[in-house]
């Protein structure tokens, strides 16, 4: 994949747009300090990992590069922090003994199976063995760590997926965990069985273009993992959804709204989708084509929902909160500022 298309799929993958503009809705109680105040929430970045351990309710953030970018030697420079966001303690910058090195785009996911947040690969890596652009100056890694909320811990698989910038979704049905990504302009699905990786479809059983960055999740309503979305240079339909047995994927005969951002929702047995707000203009000549959207899957059909108050941000993670009855959206606004909203069934609340 060319570098500028890569780029432009860590744009989709993040959410991470130029600043925001604030909301023409009226505002919903804020019940924390803005994310504007220097040193309470975590730096501005671009492709960052992110993961929610519904155990500990707490989400988690870990890596990538810095915005405004800085570049050392001709290369963006990369971050390895770690910081967590629950209800009760907010943002907290956590720091471990060990932790993974400074990169961006890795794959992150919660596996309930270890009780840990599971971490795998990510470009920009040094040491990295897989080569992620055109030119050889970009690698990527294979390594797996575990957070349990206290320790990075390295995992040592005897194999590991020999695979570049990935998407992974637990699957709850099989209780493994589902790693799709790319090596160079072709596509693998892997399962982390919560000892060691294992292959499981080559390109010829893979969602058809492949694609980078898609939006994966486990849907209650078909017991399967689904994926739709992404990016691919050479274009094709993105927008059909796929469906993984977990041993191949095959197309559903349905297809998906544009998103940024995808959960499983407990509440609904389905699936919910965020698409933030549209601008056209410049920085600070912009004006607002359209407000968020957000969608519902049951199994069968999209239905577009109309809550009574708009997020007003792009999406950069969206995770499901069993023990709340909740999913948890994390966002960036126009002016910079990150925030955090609940859905609870029927209309979304500012929460940090």
């Amino acid at each position: 994949m060319r570098p500028l298309a890569l780029l432009a799929a860590m744009l989709v993958l993040c959410g991470c747009e130029s600043p925001r503009a604030a909301s023409s809705h009226s505002p919903v109680t804020v019940a924390s300090p803005s994310c504007a105040t220097p040193g309470t929430c975590p730096p501005d970045r671009v492709g960052g990992a992110y993961g929610f351990d519904q155990e500990r309710q707490a989400l988690v953030v870990f890596g990538g590069v810095a915005r405004p970018p800085s570049v050392v030697n001709g290369k963006l420079v990369t971050l390895n922090d770690t910081w967590e966001w629950s209800a009760e303690r907010r943002w907290t910058n956590r720091t471990s003994q060990t932790s993974p090195s400074p990169r961006d785009l890795a794959a992150m996911a919660y596996d309930p199976a270890m009780h840990a947040v599971l971490l795998y690969g990510g470009r920009r890596v040094a040491g990295g063995t897989v080569r992620c652009d055109d030119f050889g100056e970009i690698f990527c890694s294979t390594d797996t760590w575990a957070w349990n909320g206290t320790t990075w811990t390295e995992l040592h698989p005897k194999a590991a997926p020999d695979l570049g910038p990935s998407t992974m979704a637990f699957d709850y049905a099989a209780g493994q965990m589902v790693l799709y990504g790319f090596n160079f302009g072709t596509y693998g699905t892997s399962i982390w069985d919560g000892t060691g990786w294992s292959s499981a479809s080559g390109e010829s059983g893979s969602p058809q273009p492949g694609r980078s960055g898609p939006r994966m999740s486990f849907d209650p309503s078909t017991r399967r993992v689904v994926m739709y979305g992404g990016f691919n240079a050479g274009g094709g339909d993105l927008s059909r959804m796929w469906s993984w047995n977990g041993g191949s994927w095959s197309p559903l005969q349905a297809t998906a709204p544009g998103s940024e951002a995808t959960t499983t929702d407990s509440q609904i047995h389905g699936l919910l989708a965020y698409l933030g707000p549209r601008y056209h203009g410049t920085a600070t000549n912009y004006i607002k084509d359209a407000g968020s959207e957000t969608w519902r899957w049951d199994g069968s059909r999209w239905v577009q929902l109309s809550p009574a108050h708009d997020p007003d941000v792009f999406a950069t993670a969206m995770f499901d909160d069993p023990k709340a009855h909740r999913a948890l959206l994390i966002g960036v606004r126009r002016d910079g500022d990150l925030q955090i909203w609940t859905w609870a069934g029927s209309d979304w609340n500012r929460l940090g």
